[in-house]
């Protein structure tokens, strides 16, 4: 037999169906409705009270050297029409420093985003921040600054109270750490001592005075922590693939405050951008200015030295010797000023060892590739740098360019080193003709040759020094003319409430408030484990409910007679107009009554279904629960010999055993007797099929009461003598697991034609339609 057809006989004990929901609902529907209404006014409450979370959006344009740059060239026009994909590096790297700590850090810190002022409420705490509650504050009244020292070394919370006593001096009270520290001044500003260090309390900025009324808390959070709430509320991508538009948003309690911190971001974002591409500009403009200091001092020299010697030599109006030389002479400069401004940039490279700095990389003298290689190096050490504020010098990115910058330094060192073999190649081409035109003016005089050698000298110096001037001036000017990384193009703007939404809230909590008596009655049901309603037991098990018995509120166990008209008798009566029907035949005739154990009423049921079929039927009622015998108590008979002494052929007249006309009805008993050790074996002897069978032929009906079959077998031994089996449930007694082993037994057919009695399961009032029928059809108990 499959699991399928057990299940159609015969329910899981913890099962919940639709039935269950529905019967729910209409028997508890008056749960329903203060729930609702409870979980709706919760609802309201906390859309009320809660603090509204607001979504501010900004948009910049970021500028990318490798999108949008090309628009009439050939690679851009393959670009638009999808064949070739742009490189977008450069805007995702941007949009991931706009999102890194340390940026939103050093935002925090510079602009006091660390500090909230706070006015506590009765229900609801205010924030202030600029004028957004001017019916408390038109602004801060009180402001807290902090030191970088401080700032450095806060490591949780800080938090105060500031108020106005009456006599009007200002109240400090907070804690930090867990440690309290206290303070009173009769102004501001003042200088608060505190567990964290000096703390510097001002007026605030419109002079907006602090009340009695309203105290003021201040809250001061490290800058580390701050900046990571803002990046876990902040987003940053990309409006499209082929855009270098970002979209910046952020959630934020305060409108003014998102908007101010996000203006904010953009700006510093900015700041720091443009720092980075002045950082080289920046080095070269230093390194200029350090041997512009050199050659100053050499070419005062110089005139010194040149005007003492035209002093000394009365030369001091002698126009220049030997113009027809200036090309020549011309040409000697212009060498030794290249040779000069590469020994410089040599000098430079030598001494930087592994602290790579920017080198200048304008200088004319630089042939292409020496200076392609020196724009290369720049731009790497840009790049080391910007990785270094989101990595540290262990990463494996940080490392590769420290070689690569390595490998750059050993080529443009070589490249010098080139470049000077080839100025000494020409220099001494140049030597010699210097030399021959020095043997063709040493009829000169001396003088005038000497003077020769100064100006030339003092005219090197000073083209060096021009040409570095004008390289200086050319590197400021790029720097006063950068323009910033990030160009607005919408300004920062607050729109919500984005939260709470009230909307989804009312229908969550309608939602919660029809569920939660659901989940009420389920747990309900799932601790319990014994059965309380009759609905529980139709859904957990098919098998039939005949009868629904009431609460016995009669004394003594019999509580059917003649002319009892009580709500027990006629649930009696009712039962065995069922049982009738159950049986059919008038051949079917036995029933048997068990229950799973002691104490669910089966001997109760047996005795008074007996009585109430000996109210017209010859009627036998037979005790075979031979371990604890209870039907002579109930009946009040005395106690003697009874079938035991029958199977165990002690007494082979069956008449001399049976009590007659029981209380004045048709009824006979047959008790059990003596308690046998061996019970088990007598019941399956064939003489109680022999004694079954006479009794057969005398009675009408014959009700058998047997053992609990949760405890004992001894009623699956009756089942070759039974028609009909009724199975006893009383409420509150009975376990949800005698449901199962009543599915079992039903559906292995281990008993003949099983029944349920329910005992004790409803009050007896009578409804418009009696007490209901079982067996699928007729009225249900629950309507009575």
């Amino acid at each position: 037999m499959d699991t399928r057809n057990k299940i159609n006989t015969g329910k899981s004990v913890n099962e919940v169906n639709i039935h269950w929901f529905v019967v729910c609902l209409l028997r508890y529907w008056k749960w329903f409705i203060p729930s609702i209404f409870v979980f709706l006014l919760g609802g309201y409450l906390y859309a009320r009270y809660a603090t509204r979370i607001y979504r501010i959006e900004s948009s910049v344009i970021l500028k990318d050297s490798k999108r949008g740059g090309g628009g009439n060239s050939e690679m851009s026009m393959f670009e638009s029409l999808g064949y070739m994909q742009r490189s977008g590096a450069n805007v995702e790297n941007e949009v991931v420093v706009l999102r890194s700590r340390d940026l939103l850090k050093n935002v925090v810190q510079k602009y006091g985003f660390y500090t909230n002022y706070i006015v506590e409420g009765r229900f609801q705490d205010t924030e202030l921040y600029g004028n957004n509650n001017p019916k408390i504050y038109r602004s801060t009244p009180v402001r807290l600054l902090l030191d970088s020292t401080v700032l450095a070394h806060l490591g949780t919370t800080l938090k105060m109270k500031v108020e106005r006593t009456k006599q009007g001096s200002i109240k400090v009270v907070g804690t930090y750490r867990k440690r309290p520290f206290s303070s009173e001044m009769a102004k501001l500003p003042a200088v608060v001592k505190s567990p964290a260090g000096d703390l510097l309390l001002t007026d605030g900025d419109d002079g907006t005075v602090l009340r009695r009324d309203y105290p003021l808390t201040i809250v001061a959070n490290p800058p580390l922590w701050m900046a990571q709430r803002y990046l876990s509320r902040l987003t940053v991508e990309l409006t499209g693939k082929n855009t270098t538009i970002v979209r910046i948003a952020l959630k934020e309690t305060n409108r003014s405050r998102g908007e101010a911190f996000l203006g904010d971001l953009i700006d510093f974002y900015n700041l720091d951008a443009m720092n980075d591409k002045n950082n080289a500009s920046m080095n070269a403009v230093a390194f200029i200015n350090r041997t512009l200091d050199g050659i100053r001092e050499e070419l005062l020299l110089s005139e010194r030295l040149l005007q003492e010697y035209k002093e000394r030599n009365l030369i001091a109006d002698r126009k220049m010797l030997f113009e027809e030389e200036n090309g020549f002479m011309k040409t000697l400069i212009g060498m030794d000023t290249q040779y000069q401004l590469q020994t410089l940039l040599a000098n430079e490279v030598k001494n930087m060892g592994k602290d790579f700095r920017p080198l200048p990389a304008s200088f004319s003298v630089l042939d292409g590739s020496l200076s392609a290689r020196v724009a290369e190096y720049n731009s790497d050490v840009t790049k080391r740098d910007r990785l270094l504020q989101t990595a540290t010098a262990e990463s494996p990115a940080v490392i590769r360019l420290q070689d690569r910058l390595g490998v750059l330094l050993d080529e443009i060192k070589e490249g010098l080193s080139i470049s000077k073999t080839v100025w000494q190649k020409q220099r001494s081409q140049y030597s010699e003709l210097d030399n021959l035109y020095k043997s063709t003016i040493q009829q000169f005089p001396r003088v005038e040759r000497e003077l020769i050698e100064l100006e030339r000298h003092h005219q090197m110096l000073a083209n060096l020094n021009v040409n570095l001037l004008s390289q200086k001036q050319s590197l400021e000017l790029t720097m006063a003319v950068s323009a910033p990384t990030a160009k607005v193009s919408e300004s920062p703007l607050a729109y919500g409430p984005v939260a709470p939404r009230k909307s989804l809230i009312y229908f969550l909590c309608l939602l919660g408030g029809f569920i939660f008596p659901f989940v009420v009655l389920a747990l309900r049901e799932f601790l319990s484990y014994k059965v309380s309603t009759q609905e529980e037991v139709e859904r957990l098990t098919h098998v039939p409910v005949t009868v629904s018995l009431p609460v016995k509120k009669e004394s003594g166990y019999v509580v059917v007679s003649e002319r009892s008209t009580s709500p027990m008798a006629e649930r009696f009566r009712l039962l065995r107009t069922n049982l009738q029907f159950i049986l059919g035949k008038p051949e079917n005739k036995v029933v048997l009554v068990t229950s799973m154990m002691s104490g669910e009423g089966k001997t109760f049921v047996a005795t008074n279904l007996a009585m109430t079929f000996a109210l017209q039927y010859k009627t036998v009622l037979v005790g075979l629960d031979i371990r604890r015998p209870k039907i002579g108590a109930y009946l009040g008979l005395p106690k003697k010999s009874g079938l035991l002494d029958y199977l165990t052929e002690k007494q082979p007249d069956m008449d001399k055993l049976i009590e007659h006309n029981v209380c004045g009805t048709k009824l006979d008993v047959l008790i059990s007797g003596v308690i046998p050790p061996n019970p088990n074996e007598l019941l399956i002897k064939s003489t109680l099929d022999t004694m079954f069978k006479e009794l057969r032929a005398r009675y009408d009906f014959i009700i058998v009461d047997s053992s609990p079959i949760g405890s004992v077998s001894d009623s699956f031994s009756l089942s070759r003598i039974s028609d009909a089996s009724l199975f006893v449930l009383r409420k509150n007694v009975s376990l949800k697991a005698s449901l199962r082993l009543v599915n079992e037994i039903e559906q292995e057919k281990r008993l003949q034609n099983v029944n349920l009695v329910l005992n004790a399961f409803d009050d007896g009032k009578m409804g418009p339609y009696g007490y209901g029928y079982g067996y699928g059809y007729g009225y249900s108990s629950e309507e009575i």
